[in-house]
């Protein structure tokens, strides 16, 4: 292997807001997506109108067990033999289940973890009772973070030390694509 090569990260936004949210994370070994607020079949129409192969879905990592962002419809395709796995934060995990999402179908985190050669860094954001989680999601030397839904600091609670001034932020609009680059490198 060419220590050389260039690692491949690709962010697309597919939808934000209040009637699905759904990113694609692209790395060397296939797609994560983040939250799954559309139906599959929406889910799988906006990937092929961008360009994506909805067969190279691994993982679903959901920042919050809000219907927004984990629709309904993905039960079938989750507790599939074939269908990607589901990642939840572990305090999501009982709210998860109790939306019919049977414990055999989805693994919960606790810290960093890795899927399709992405390192997903998770943080955690107020927002409802059970909070959001951020991510720093990084390939390489190209990073990007993403966060949803956050409600502000609750007084006398610090902010999260985790998002340092030298982190570069910028809002994508649905359809729009991020490719990792040393112009857009930023580290935590």
């Amino acid at each position: 292997m060419n220590i050389h090569a260039e690692q491949s990260l690709r962010i697309c936004v597919l939808g934000s807001g209040s009637s699905g949210n759904c990113v694609v994370v692209e790395g060397p070994s296939g797609i994560v997506l983040l939250d799954s607020g559309f139906s599959p079949r929406e889910t799988r129409r906006r990937m092929e109108l961008r360009g994506f192969s909805p067969a190279s879905v691994r993982t679903v990592v959901l920042t919050h067990p809000d219907t927004d962002h984990l629709n309904s419809g993905w039960k079938r395709a989750i507790g599939g033999l074939t269908g990607p796995r589901l990642l939840v934060r572990d305090r999501h995990g009982a709210t998860v289940h109790s939306m019919g999402y049977d414990r055999a179908w989805f693994d919960e985190f606790t810290g960093d973890f890795d899927a399709c050669g992405i390192r997903f860094e998770p943080f955690p954001m107020p927002h409802d009772s059970l909070g959001s989680t951020a991510f720093r999601i990084s390939v390489g030397n190209r990073c990007v973070a993403h966060a949803t839904d956050s409600s502000g600091i609750a007084a006398g609670q610090p902010a999260d030390h985790h998002w340092r001034a030298g982190l570069r932020t910028q809002r994508a609009r649905p359809g729009q694509r991020w490719r990792g680059g040393a112009h857009h490198q930023a580290t935590a």
